[in-house]
């Protein structure tokens, strides 16, 4: 009766050890997207506090356009050719 009881503690145990493992890695995969976007929200929000011309010795004016979709929401991988114009009538 023991022995049975200590086998079963000893599964239950290793069954809570796995389910906080599983947990603890999901968290920290999320964690580190979310270091990344509050670190972008830091960046935008105190960009005013650069001065113009510190900001020109780094990259110039509209050099780069970022884009950004979330296609797991819409489920749309067919406006491709939407994308293209939108990007043209921008470089234009």
């Amino acid at each position: 009766m023991v022995l049975c009881t200590t086998v079963t503690m000893i599964i239950m145990l290793n069954l809570l050890i796995a389910i906080l493992g599983k947990s603890f890695d999901e968290i920290y995969e999320s964690a580190i997207q979310a270091s990344y976007q509050e670190r972008a929200k830091l960046i935008s929000e105190n960009m005013f506090l650069i001065p113009g011309f510190a900001k020109n010795m780094f990259c110039s004016a509209s050099t780069y356009l970022f884009m950004a979709e979330d296609l797991s929401i819409d489920n749309k991988f067919d406006d491709n050719e939407e994308t293209k114009e939108q990007m043209s009538a921008i470089r234009e």
